[in-house]
């Protein structure tokens, strides 16, 4: 029989809490793994190491993944993409845990150059729906074109006119639908874009044209928002810095913006801000976005002058740093970011910045002291925190056990807690639940003290 709890059991009740707390936690893996990247709801890392590829997770650790070489993620940290040497030849594949390779089928009807090798396929991205995988074919060396597969289908990109056959698609929107990636064209290596079903966009570089014939420039989108709004990347400029004497070309941060079915307005992000004069940045990139482009990371090369004290020429020493960008405000090192919010921070651990989760709440990199990852990182980008929708819980008794249920939301992790005195006595029941999809959950209580009161409540973290 199935009643009420109402003598041993009071109603449940709800505690309000936040991941998205006043100071950034960071989490290190150890020296010798790689973070690849991070699923968009933040909750999975995908890296490698010399035992192989592996995930992530804040509540299993590392978990080893049996395929080969992924390099993206789904954005709920099921499905991945890579390529695998099989049957004599590299394939692009979309594989997941449930269904082992999805082998990506070559492209139909594209006039390539006659083979001198076996055709190759290299999977660069999936969409975080987990429906589109992206990358190139290629049947020689120097010659690839970029691919979409969707529903089992391969369908060509295109190439953007000018130079040789050399298109490569890297990430996707959400749904797949805006997709960027780089292409050989008359001005060199080239950004792109493909909205829907539409043609291949040239997207430009920033800047001037370069100073001598002999130098192309180059640009890249290495990153989108889920919402397909925002795509970023690199360009590059010819400049020289205090100091030298010849323009040089060095990449620079830069995103795009989506009006319509057309990808334009290039930006090029802030400098980074530095807390001393003697650091100089010596070029930029993006590397990733979050849902609707508010939040950006990538790296900076910083460039630190050293005086010898000799009345010669200053000295300078270059060194990569993770970086991110937000708005007008917000432009500088990562790490410069995390002492201001009062960590203690020694800048080597901050080498790049490669991932970050859609709700900027999660970012995750590589440095001298192996790989990072900050959560509670929305406050470094000037965001609010996360919001949290308190859920209906409900106590019963059946077969003799408490039984708490409650309602659930994607994007939110629920525990529950039980306590004898409604003071510091509270104590978890069975792991977290980090819900995917809207409904309810249900947890019972095997070990309640008999005869005794017994107090119920759910915390709400969100984007966990």
């Amino acid at each position: 029989m199935t009643t009420k709890a109402s003598i041993l059991l009071t109603a449940a009740t709800v505690l309000l809490l936040s991941r998205a707390s006043a100071v950034p936690v960071l989490t290190t893996l150890p020296i010798g793994s790689t973070i690849i990247s991070v699923s968009g709801d933040g909750r999975t890392v995908l890296g490698s190491d010399s035992a192989g590829s592996f995930t992530w997770t804040q509540a299993g650790g590392r978990v080893a993944l049996a395929v080969v070489s992924p390099v993206a993620i789904s954005g709920d940290g099921t499905a991945f993409a890579g390529a695998v040497f099989n049957d004599g030849q590299y394939k692009a594949y979309r594989w997941t845990q449930a269904g082992g390779y999805q082998y990506i089928p070559g492209l139909a009807g594209i006039n390539m150059p006659p083979l001198s090798l076996p055709p190759t396929a290299s999977g660069m991205g999936i969409s975080r729906d987990g429906s589109t995988v992206l990358g190139n074919f290629s049947t020689v060396q120097t010659d690839q074109m970029a691919f979409k597969w969707v529903a089992g289908t391969s369908t060509s990109l295109g190439d953007l006119s000018g130079g040789i056959i050399n298109s490569n698609a890297r990430v996707a929107s959400a749904d797949g639908t805006v997709i960027g990636g780089e292409s050989w064209s008359s001005n060199g290596s080239e950004a792109f874009a493909v909205v829907g079903n539409g043609a291949i966009q040239a997207l430009g570089n920033v800047g001037s044209a370069p100073p001598l014939p002999s130098i192309s420039y180059s640009s890249s989108v290495r990153g989108i928002s889920a919402d397909g709004s925002t795509l970023v990347g690199f360009g590059n400029l010819f400049l020289a810095l205090s100091g030298e004497s010849q323009s040089v070309p060095r990449p620079v941060a830069v995103s795009w913006t989506k009006t319509g079915n057309t990808i334009g307005g290039i930006t090029l992000l802030r400098p980074i801000s530095y807390p001393s004069t003697t650091l100089a940045s010596a070029g930029t990139q993006a590397a990733a976005t979050n849902s609707d482009g508010t939040a950006i990371v990538g790296l900076v090369n910083t460039r630190t002058t050293i005086n010898n004290g000799l009345g010669h020429d200053p000295t300078y020493t270059f060194a990569t740093s993770a970086a991110i960008w937000s708005g007008i405000s917000v432009h500088k090192r990562l790490s410069d970011a995390l002492t201001a919010a009062g960590l203690t921070i020694n800048e080597a651990i901050f080498r790049s910045s490669v991932g970050i989760s859609d709700d900027a709440d999660t970012i995750v990199g590589n440095g001298d002291f192996g790989p990072w990852i900050v959560t509670g990182a929305r406050s470094l980008f000037g965001l609010s925190s996360l919001d949290v929708v308190l859920p209906k819980v409900s106590v019963l008794i059946t077969g003799g056990s408490p039984v708490v249920t409650y309602d659930t939301l994607p994007g939110q992790s629920y525990q529950v807690q039980r306590s004898t005195t409604l003071g510091s006595d509270w104590v978890n029941l069975g792991a977290a639940f980090p819900a995917t999809q809207a409904g309810t959950n249900a947890v019972t209580d095997t070990t309640a003290p008999a005869g005794e009161k017994a107090f119920y409540r759910v915390t709400v973290q969100a984007g966990s």
